[in-house]
C-alpha cells in the first residue's frame, strides 16, 4: 500500500533525527501518527468510559451514587461517516449521534424519573458550522489517539515546536515533542514501537512568571495498544487525569473492546430515524418542531435562538488569575498601610497629649 511505503520512508527520515531541525523531526512524528490513524478506513467497537460518580443538578441532595459510573457505547466509521449509540445510568439514557454527509444527527430517549420514551424523545440536526459545542460528548472524541479526526494531535510549526527529544517513556522508545502556542504548552510522546501512535500528552495553561507552573495540568494517556490487524494498532485502555500539586485525580477512564477495523461495514447501519413525535432542534435553520412518521414537521415551526457562546470554558485550577483580581490585592494592600498609619498617628498623638 502506499501508505506503508511512505511510512517506511519516514520511519527512515526518524532514524536520522539527529539532523534535522527541531520543527522537521516534530513534522516527522505527526506525519508518521496520522499516517497510521489514517490506514484505518473502517472501524467497529465497542467501549465503556468509567468516571467519579456524581450527582445530577436534577437530583435532590443525599441522592447516592456508586463511586464509579460507566457508559457503554457502540460505535461504528466507515471513512468518514459515524455512527454511536451511548447508553448511561444503566440504559436509562440513549444518546444515538450519527455523523453523515457533513450533517450531524443527534437522538435522546431519557427515561430517568419516571419517564416513559414517548414523553422524552429530542432530536438535533446540526452541520460543520454549529456542531463545535457538542464535540466533546461525541464517542469518538475518547479515541483521539487511534482514529482519524479533524486536526493534528499538536502544534507543529516553527514557532511553535520548543523541542523534540528521543528518550524513554513509561518504559517505551518515544519522541517527546514539546510545543507552545495560544497560551497552551504541550508535552506529547509519540510511541516508536506502535508506528508513533500518540501515547500520553500533557497540557499546561498556568503560568508562575514567565514560565508554566509544571505542577498543574491534565494527562491523557494510552496506557496499553492492542495490535488489530498486522501493523495497525489502536488503544486498549485510555485514562484521562487532573494534576494539581503533585496529586493526581482521575477524570474517566476508556476501555475498547472487540475491536475491527477494515472489514466491511453494512451501509445500513449508517442510519438514523426520529419516530413520531420526537422535539426536534434543527441548528442549521435555527427552528424547532415535532415530527410525524415520516419525520416532516407537526404544525408550526417555532424559532430557536441558541444561547451566546461562552467559549471554551477551562477548569478553575487552569485558569489564569484574572487583572482584577490583583488590582483587588493592590488595593488591600493599600488600605491596610493606611489603616496602619492611621492607627500609629493616633497612638502618637494620644501619648503627647498625655
Amino acid at each position: 500500500m502506499n501508505w506503508s511505503i511512505s511510512l517506511v520512508a519516514l520511519l527512515l527520515t526518524v532514524a536520522q533525527v539527529s539532523a534535522q531541525s527541531t520543527e522537521e523531526a516534530a513534522a516527522i512524528c505527526r506525519d508518521a501518527h496520522i499516517q497510521s490513524r489514517v490506514a484505518i478506513k473502517t472501524l467497529r467497537c465497542q467501549f465503556n468510559i468509567q468516571r467519579p460518580g456524581v450527582r445530577s443538578i436534577r437530583e435532590p441532595v443525599g441522592t447516592m451514587h456508586p463511586a464509579v459510573v460507566r457508559d457503554d457505547v457502540e460505535f461504528w466509521q466507515d471513512g468518514p461517516t459515524m455512527l454511536s449509540k451511548i447508553s448511561r445510568l444503566d440504559g436509562k439514557l440513549i444518546e444515538v449521534f450519527l455523523w453523515k454527509d457533513g450533517v450531524l444527527k443527534i437522538m435522546k430517549t431519557d427515561l430517568t424519573g419516571g419517564r416513559t420514551a414517548e414523553e422524552n424523545k429530542n432530536g438535533a440536526l446540526l452541520d460543520r458550522q454549529n456542531f463545535g459545542e457538542f464535540i466533546g460528548t461525541l464517542p469518538w472524541f475518547y479515541a483521539q489517539f487511534g482514529v482519524p479526526g479533524p486536526d493534528p494531535p499538536l502544534p507543529t510549526d516553527a514557532k511553535s515546536v520548543k523541542s523534540v527529544v528521543r528518550e524513554q517513556h513509561r518504559g517505551a522508545d518515544c519522541y517527546r515533542v514539546v510545543s507552545e502556542k495560544e497560551a497552551f504548552r504541550h508535552v506529547a510522546w509519540f510511541r516508536v514501537g506502535v508506528k508513533f501512535l500518540l501515547c500520553d500528552k500533557h497540557t499546561y495553561n498556568v503560568m508562575q512568571g514567565d514560565s508554566f507552573d509544571e505542577t498543574i495540568r491534565m494527562e491523557s494517556e494510552v496506557s496499553t495498544f492492542q495490535e488489530v490487524k498486522p501493523g495497525i494498532f489502536f488503544p486498549k485502555a485510555i485514562e484521562r487525569r487532573d494534576v494539581r500539586g503533585g496529586k493526581s485525580s482521575i477524570i474517566d477512564q476508556v476501555n475498547f473492546m472487540n475491536v475491527q477495523v477494515n472489514e466491511p461495514i453494512d451501509p445500513s447501519v449508517f442510519t438514523l430515524t426520529f419516530p413520531e413525535g420526537t422535539n426536534v432542534t434543527d441548528l442549521r435553520s435555527g427552528v424547532r418542531y415535532r415530527t410525524d412518521a415520516n419525520e416532516r414537521p407537526i404544525g408550526e415551526l417555532s424559532p430557536y435562538v441558541p444561547p451566546a457562546p461562552a467559549g471554551t470554558q477551562l477548569p478553575t485550577y487552569l485558569q489564569k488569575p484574572s487583572r482584577r483580581i490583583w488590582w483587588w490585592v493592590g488595593a488591600g494592600v493599600v488600605l491596610l498601610v493606611a489603616l496602619g498609619a492611621l492607627t500609629l498617628w493616633r497612638r502618637k498623638r494620644s501619648a503627647g497629649d498625655q
